[in-house]
């Protein structure tokens, strides 16, 4: 079975580049609402976060 594609998010604090723990479908993306999550980074800064900041990775 194919894994999913995982989105990453930039830290708002310190710029640290990490991945989300979302893993979503190119194809649904559009139609998943991702408002006001929160994530945190290596560094413990914790942000929310709007779909606008999630991005998928090129391999």
């Amino acid at each position: 079975m194919k894994e999913l594609p995982k989105l990453y998010v930039k830290c708002k604090t310190c710029g640290e580049e990490f991945d989300s723990g979302l893993s979503i479908p190119k194809s649904v993306l559009d139609k998943v609402e991702l408002s006001n999550t929160m994530h945190r980074c290596s560094k413990n800064h914790e942000n929310h976060y709007d779909k606008p900041d999630h991005y998928y990775k090129e391999q």
